[in-house]
């Protein structure tokens, strides 16, 4: 099971990675989107971090996606400090629109308004640290015309090292997939 789980987080980080260099400009408003924010509100990412990572996270580079048909809503971004990648990703199945939602450990999920979280530190030598939530929740406090809302998580590795990822907050257009 553990190892399911772990192919299950590897497996989404990487297509979240693959999707973030995706070149779709426009929003479901069909608004162009400037990730860089010159004319439109800039998408922002950003957390405190600490445990065994210990940073000020905060990343323009967000990429979000809200797939219709499971009702999930994805954010996932990331920052590159001292050599070292990280990647912050959200997903929280939702049918009840805005509101307050726990972040639980991925095997804990029961694809009805809860969700989980990963936080990895990637390493120049492509060594990745991975950790996934295990309590934690998650307030959007607007779903259209942009994802907005806070967040709080803590997440272990599997040699249960811990960080603690608190005074999150997320501003950013999206995507909607089918």
């Amino acid at each position: 099971m553990k190892s399911t789980v772990r192919l299950v987080l590897l497996l989404v980080c990487v297509c979240m990675f693959f999707a973030m260099g995706c070149s779709d400009d426009k929003d479901d408003n069909n608004k162009v989107v400037n990730p860089g924010g010159s004319s439109t509100t800039k998408n922002t990412f950003a957390a405190n971090v600490t445990g065994k990572y210990t940073l000020n996270y905060s990343t323009n580079a967000v990429v979000a996606t809200k797939d219709l048909v499971t009702n999930s809503v994805t954010i996932n971004g990331a920052m590159t400090a001292s050599g070292i990648t990280y990647n912050m990703m959200i997903t929280i199945n939702i049918n009840k629109g805005t509101g307050n939602f726990p972040l639980l450990a991925p095997d804990a999920v029961t694809t009805e308004n809860d969700g989980w979280a990963v936080f990895t530190a990637t390493a120049t030598n492509n060594d990745v640290d991975m950790y996934h939530s295990i309590s934690g929740s998650v307030t959007l406090t607007e779903a259209s015309p942009r994802l907005k809302g806070t967040f709080q998580f803590t997440a272990e590795n599997f040699e249960s090292e811990q960080v603690s990822v608190s005074n999150g907050s997320f501003n950013t257009s999206f995507s909607t997939t089918r």
